[in-house]
């Protein structure tokens, strides 16, 4: 049986973002040795869990029906919630963008039209959310680890 400390110790040796497999009769449940259970993305693995490291980065642990899959990232979502899907989630990053650039490009287009004191072009609404999500998607792509 192996501790999470000596998978940790050997998945820190590994670049960030690389994943070994632990068969889940060879290791302890991570809560019982300090992890902490947190919300990952949506898939087909059962649970997510993260021991936060000391430099704000983590250990993820994704627990799947007979196996962990572990793999360390730079910046745990607990510490930082921002810096996390630029560092350790581009696909992610790059959405947040997109669609913080589609907001701002109907809200901005909103503004000017009741400044303006025109009526709501749905044309100019969709055109400027359409140009702000490729603007966004362009800077979270700039802007992301591409490691």
């Amino acid at each position: 049986m192996q501790t999470w400390l000596s998978i940790i110790k050997r998945v820190l040796m590994m670049p960030s973002h690389k994943s070994i497999t632990v068969p889940i009769n060879d290791a302890t449940d991570p809560e019982k040795e300090g992890a902490v259970k947190t919300i990952g993305e949506i898939g087909v693995h059962e649970a997510d869990y993260e021991f936060t490291l000391e430099d704000g980065g983590r250990v993820h642990i994704k627990k799947y029906k007979n196996y962990y899959e572990v793999h360390w990232d730079k910046v745990s979502p607990l510490i930082n919630a921002i810096e996390h899907p630029r560092q350790d989630a581009p696909h992610w990053w790059i959405l947040l963008c997109a669609g913080g650039g589609a907001g701002l490009g109907a809200l901005i287009t909103y503004l000017i039209s009741k400044f303006l004191g025109k009526e709501d072009d749905k044309k100019d609404i969709s055109f400027n959310t359409l140009f702000g999500f490729g603007g966004g998607a362009l800077l979270g792509l700039l802007t992301c680890n591409n490691e």
